[in-house]
């Protein structure tokens, strides 16, 4: 999905109805801040969630609050997993021409998880 094209119909956009600022720019920034506030307020109605944090102290915090949480690359591996995609290479590849950093070792590691290596 493109930045800037148009939502499918199964995607729900939502605010935390939660104050999350005390969490912001203390702990993580308004971003994260909000995603983590909104993924317990869902918990707390009885959703089962994962939550998608890449950055180390956004996924401590939501860790500590109780979240499950799970990692972009985490995300492709369950993706294949579950068989929604057939190979984790080809995502790694074009996330890697991004900004997006990936460690090598953490690349290997999911690599031989899935089966490809």
């Amino acid at each position: 999905m493109e930045f800037g094209n148009q939502l499918p119909e199964w995607v729900e956009i939502a605010e935390p109805a939660g104050d999350y600022s005390l969490t912001a720019g203390i702990i993580v920034d308004m971003g994260e801040a909000s995603a983590i506030e909104l993924a317990l307020e869902f918990t707390k109605k009885g959703v089962k969630l994962f939550i998608v944090l890449d950055d180390l102290k956004a996924r401590h915090y939501a860790i500590s609050e109780g979240l499950n949480v799970v990692g972009t690359m985490g995300l492709v591996l369950m993706a294949k997993q579950q068989g929604v995609i057939s190979q984790i290479k080809p995502f790694f590849e074009l996330i890697k021409q991004t900004n997006f950093r990936l460690n090598d070792d953490l690349e290997k590691f999911l690599l031989k998880k899935a089966g490809e290596v």
